[in-house]
């Protein structure tokens, strides 16, 4: 990885322990182990280290969606595993969640983050949209499914359950089988 990596990944971990508003550049500065102007070097100010975050945290959590090894999304269930990937025990992917729902409740009070926030989300919703059809070419989704309409819903859906996982509200496997139950009947023809 290379230093700027190491500063967003470190953003990215304060992010999900502090918050935005608790972000203190300083902070990030010690946790990847270089000076604060080093920070600034890469990233012109707060704002702009606070936005590369948010990309960042997007990026991990696409390429965890898509991990090496990972069968393409061609069938129902393995877009019911790729849904419910995100709701996994593992520290890094807890993090990450954690990161984002700090980022996406900071971006309703801090308008410099709304675009960012809006871009990120649209590129979730794409990737589940181009999952979805990706499983309709290969015969298996029905054709007369909306797949922009369906990756709308399951990414609604799936932060509100994020947010209810993280706080204890859910469990793990209740969050996935609430997910799994919900992008099922998502990817349903009407009337079928």
């Amino acid at each position: 990885m290379s230093r700027r990596d190491d500063i967003l990944t470190a953003s990215a971990q304060a992010i999900a322990d502090v918050g935005v508003r608790g972000l203190r550049v300083s902070d990030v500065a010690a946790r990847v182990g270089v000076a604060t102007s080093l920070i600034y070097y890469h990233f012109t100010d707060r704002d702009t280290l606070v936005t590369a975050a948010l990309d960042h945290v997007t990026r991990q959590a696409l390429a965890f969606r898509r991990r090496p090894g990972a069968e393409p999304a061609r069938t129902v269930e393995r877009l019911l595993e790729q849904f419910t990937a995100e709701f996994v025990d593992d520290p890094e992917v807890v993090d990450h969640s954690r990161a984002w729902n700090e980022l996406r409740a900071s971006a309703v009070h801090e308008p410099a983050l709304r675009e960012a926030m809006a871009a990120a989300s649209r590129a979730w919703t794409d990737d589940i949209a181009a999952a979805v059809r990706e499983a309709q070419a290969a015969g298996n989704v029905a054709a007369g499914v909306d797949a922009d309409g369906v990756a709308l819903q399951v990414a609604v859906f799936m932060e509100g359950l994020d947010s209810r996982w993280l706080t204890g509200e859910l469990t793990t496997a209740e969050a996935v089988h609430a997910l799994r139950d919900v992008a099922s009947r998502l990817l349903q023809t009407p009337g079928s």
